[in-house]
């Protein structure tokens, strides 16, 4: 949480859009896999106050059994330069069939 700003912003396009640290918080705790969690990143991308992120994570999504692998891409904006938060953040995700 102290990555974030106050007023952060998490836009997942065709899901759900995110306004306010309290608000990111609760959907970090409704988003939390059971292990085992698998988490591969393939890029990480910065140029000045702009940054990216992209990878796959391979875990069992709350209240299911069976595993789930997604592709995704993280697009991030922060706050400056100096001790640098997150301040907008929108992510990309796609669920990979077996």
């Amino acid at each position: 949480m102290e990555s974030v700003t106050e007023n952060v912003i998490w836009d997942i396009p065709g899901y759900r859009r995110i306004e306010g640290k309290a608000a990111f918080r609760k959907a970090l705790e409704e988003m939390v896999p059971s292990p085992p969690v698998k988490l591969s990143i393939d890029k990480i991308i910065t140029h000045g106050r702009e940054a990216s992120v992209n990878g796959v994570i391979s875990a069992i999504p709350k209240g299911q059994s069976k595993m789930s692998t997604i592709a995704f891409c993280d697009v991030y904006k922060l706050s400056g330069f100096k001790n640098p938060r997150i301040s907008e953040m929108i992510s990309y995700t796609v669920e990979l069939k077996d």
